[in-house]
């Protein structure tokens, strides 16, 4: 066992709005007196977060306490390994897309999205944050210093997930052909793979669908056919969700109790990820981070492959995580960086990822290693994604495609 202080960067939270009747976490009917088919709650302003202590990117928890087993902390290089057993890069033939929609902070930045995670994370003394005995305290002072890397532009939990996805192509052996902010272009056994920040942050469902059919459109005009897209938030219901900020933790259950899990038909995002002409993209999500027996949404919707996350290495569902389609290590990723895009190096791994904003990542490059693959093992079938199975009983990926996969 070892003392460790757990920087705790878990699910984005987006907010929701329907025009339907909804619940407060009192469990009384109200209506939405304006419609709007989305609303983005600040993920600052959802405190405390999911799971009573988890964090958003700002976060820093001690809910089982900051004692740990070895056993449970992986990287890049272990996750890597689990995907090309199942997905062998040697299949890997065909150029690719993966959009990474998230939060990249430009709500809270004056509009400017933050592609690159700070050195600063890596260099930190979590002991100057409070003594380990006085928990509250401790995370008080890490919410505040992680809320101004993210209001200074050094931070945002976009860049979080897109570090740790080009961590797992540079584990898969995934070569560097050059990057910008928002793209990085890499080669892998011989053939491109694109991996492109979409900002989502602060947008409502009609936005988000806007930017993703922008993107994806932009991308087919270029001669790219199958993509995939990484969405590691939930969806939530903006009316409950202040209530509960208003009140507190004492009020979580409740809120949980109270809320739906998500919207549907009629939802501008719901109806453009489930059409008929855009089955051929394979969309994942973050099952959230509630401890529920379901996803949230989007990791509810029919097409969208729900990401749940395990203790790494132990095929057991964490504490925290909601169930989902695939389970995958969740707890606790080191967070290092691949291709020196932060100006630390590889080799830097203080910070550690808890959360299923950081098993979806892995699900989202093991599709993209099918899709890419010849022959497929799993694609589509009529209805959809064949991953996209419905049961919410946390097979591991090599489990899901063995069971779902014929």
């Amino acid at each position: 066992m070892k003392r460790l202080w757990i920087l705790l960067l878990a699910v984005a939270f987006l907010s929701a709005c329907q025009q339907d009747q909804q619940l407060d976490v009192q469990g009384r009917k109200f209506q939405n007196p304006k419609y709007e088919p989305t609303c983005l709650i600040d993920e600052l302003e959802a405190n405390p977060a999911a799971y009573h202590r988890s964090g958003s990117s700002n976060g820093m928890a001690f809910k089982d306490g900051p004692i740990i087993s070895e056993k449970y902390l992986t990287d890049a290089n272990d996750l890597a390994l689990q995907l090309a057993t199942v997905f062998p890069v040697a299949q890997f033939s065909k150029d690719m897309v993966l959009i990474i929609a998230d939060d990249f902070g430009a709500a809270h930045n004056g509009g400017k999205s933050v592609y690159r995670v700070s050195p600063e994370i890596y260099k930190l003394d979590f002991a100057n944050f409070g003594d380990p005995l006085m928990p509250a305290a401790a995370y008080d002072a890490m919410d505040a210093y992680f809320k101004n890397l993210l209001q200074t532009g050094q931070n945002s939990h976009g860049a979080q997930v897109l570090t740790l996805s080009l961590d797992l192509f540079s584990s898969l052996g995934a070569t560097l052909q050059g990057m910008t902010d928002d793209q990085v272009r890499l080669e892998l056994n011989g053939y491109t793979v694109v991996l492109r920040a979409l900002e989502v942050g602060g947008m409502n469902t009609a936005q988000i669908k806007t930017a993703l059919e922008t993107t994806i459109n932009s991308y087919k005009a270029l001669g790219y056919e199958d993509m995939v897209v990484n969405m590691s938030w939930t969806l939530e219901f903006c009316k409950a969700v202040a209530k509960f900020r208003r009140s507190k933790a004492n009020s979580f259950d409740k809120y949980l109790t109270a809320t739906p899990p998500g919207i549907g038909p009629g939802d501008p995002l719901y109806d453009y990820l489930n059409a008929e002409d855009n089955r051929h993209i394979v969309y994942l999500a973050a099952a959230g981070n509630y401890g529920g027996n379901q996803p949230r949404q989007p990791g509810l919707m029919p097409q969208v492959i729900s990401t749940s996350a395990q203790f790494a290495g132990t095929n057991v569902l964490a504490l925290f995580s909601n169930s989902g389609e695939v389970m995958l290590d969740g707890a606790y990723l080191r967070l290092r960086d691949p291709y020196n895009r932060n100006k630390v190096g590889q080799e830097a791994n203080a910070a550690l990822l808890v959360g299923t904003s950081y098993s979806a990542p892995a699900n989202a490059i093991a599709s993209l290693l099918d899709l890419g693959s010849s022959p497929l093992k799993c694609g589509f079938d009529d209805s959809g994604p064949r991953l996209a199975h419905g049961s919410y009983s946390n097979p591991s990926l090599a489990a899901a495609v063995s069971t779902y996969c014929p």
